[in-house]
């Protein structure tokens, strides 16, 4: 591993080296090479390969910063009327790093001062990118190019370049969770902060999501397009054909909490209230009891599996360190625990399918667990439902849906009784039904097919604009 990483860093190195001379010199051709050798084709049936398909009659997709797509890109890929080309973010931040500084945000970016030494580095950037992209798009031909977000520095000149080259970008935006008047106002913020939309199209997964890019004057309405979750499909697919739910396929009883930080935001968290202090004050000791309980559990019970979920990215953050933390004070050897288990890997759908009880709290996964038929906690200890926080909580108005604890003791008595009668009632499921549209646009599983048709329309539009205007 240790030998891996250090390849990894050299290799890094040289490359950063190679793309700083070839800023120096204007070496376009050099850096559209490296860029070609960097992207992959996603098959239909899930590999990559840097030797590309014959695109024949398929409009090709370039999906920027690939590692945040999760099943989206397999997606897509599964339809024969696409290739689906990508590349990670990594390799582009190799280029713009070569300019701007860690400190410099997209905002500063943007709206630089006329004359300032900050917008002389975003319009030398700029040229360089549109003169590379020149020369790429010569040697793979791309119908339009595809991200996640708005807010990355990495993508916003390979976005804005390729329009003006007349590719579009569309916009797949993945966060469906604004019903939190919090994380709303959040979203709007940084939808003020960027400006305009630059590109062609936004689709997202529901009307509130939608409504949030119209409230931010951030696109026109005709621009945005509710087409679903891509990675609903195949679980809405499976739940037609098993309409009672979808049982622990596996031997062993299992409980999966999905990992939220003690400062998540449903707890007060942002700049402003760690500035002032504003947020919930029994933000730790609820993370910590809700742990420490996981654990005692694991001991108590070693034929239940206990599986702690993180997003991946957690690992890396600093509060980290207070799980780890959490972890050393529970007095309790880890390491002993064969039915104790951090996985940030594992396949959401699959962990959720094949457990018996599940736990989380503002993340959409406790929507997906609730569809599935599971029995799912919300740790909702120290009267947390009493503070003012709990206006902002996403699933207030939807608390009859799930089994709420407010303490540990109570939490701990719902796992067991979860495990042992995991059945949820038909008038429970029925609403949860209605959640679940909701929060990802659809109970039926044709998010595929009402993506493709919109990204087809804007490059079909597209095409013709462009016919028109030579």
């Amino acid at each position: 591993m240790v030998k891996s990483e250090n390849t990894y860093k050299i290799m890094f190195t040289l490359t950063q080296i190679i793309f700083k001379i070839c800023l120096k010199y204007k070496l376009y051709l050099v850096c559209a090479l490296i860029f070609r050798i960097a992207i992959k084709e996603r098959s239909p049936a899930g590999g990559d390969s840097f030797i590309y398909s014959n695109n024949g009659n398929r409009n090709t997709l370039l999906l920027l910063d690939s590692a945040r797509y999760r099943g989206d890109i397999d997606a897509l890929a599964s339809n024969n009327m696409f290739r689906i080309l990508h590349i990670t973010q990594g390799w582009q931040s190799l280029l713009v790093g070569c300019l701007f500084e860690s400190d410099e945000s997209l905002h500063d970016i943007i709206f630089a001062k006329n004359g300032s030494q900050l917008y002389r580095k975003n319009i030398i950037t700029i040229d360089f990118v549109t003169h590379v992209l020149g020369y790429l798009y010569k040697m793979i031909r791309v119908d339009a190019v595809v991200t996640v977000h708005f807010k990355y520095i990495n993508d916003y000149h390979w976005v804005l370049s390729s329009e003006k080259m007349n590719i579009p970008h569309i916009m797949l935006y993945r966060e469906c969770n604004l019903f939190s008047d919090s994380i709303y106002r959040y979203l709007l913020k940084k939808i003020e902060d960027q400006g305009k939309f630059i590109g062609s199209h936004i689709i997202v997964h529901n009307e509130i999501s939608k409504k949030a890019f119209l409230d931010g004057n951030f696109s026109q309405k005709g621009r945005i397009s509710v087409c679903g979750a891509l990675r609903m499909d195949k679980l809405l697919e499976n739940l037609k054909n098993n309409p009672c739910g979808l049982g622990n396929f596996s031997k062993k009883k299992k409980f999966i909490l999905f990992y939220f930080p003690y400062n998540s935001t449903t707890f007060g968290y942002s700049k402003r209230a760690i500035a002032n202090g504003s947020f919930w004050k029994y933000s730790k000791k609820l993370f910590k009891e809700l742990h420490i309980s996981i654990i005692q559990l694991a001991v108590e019970y070693p034929d239940i599996e206990f599986i702690i979920k993180p997003k991946r990215e957690f690992l890396l953050e600093k509060d980290w360190e207070f799980f780890k933390k959490v972890l050393k004070d529970s007095n309790i050897d880890i390491s002993k625990l064969s039915n104790y288990k951090i996985e940030p890997e594992m396949d959401v759908h699959n962990i959720i399918i094949n457990s018996d009880v599940i736990c989380g709290l503002q993340s959409s996964t406790t929507i997906e667990s609730a569809i599935i038929g599971k029995k799912v906690i919300l740790p909702l200890f120290f009267n947390f439902s009493d503070s003012d926080f709990y206006s902002d909580f996403p699933w207030k108005n939807h608390i009859n849906l799930f089994d709420v604890a407010t303490d540990s003791l109570q939490f701990k008595k719902m796992v067991i009784d979860g495990i042992k009668e995991p059945k949820i009632l038909k008038n429970i499921m029925r609403k949860r039904r209605v959640l679940f549209k909701k929060v990802f646009g659809s109970l039926e599983p044709d998010a595929l097919d009402k993506y493709s048709d919109a990204i087809t329309r804007v490059i079909d539009s597209n095409k013709l604009l462009n016919s028109d205007n030579t």
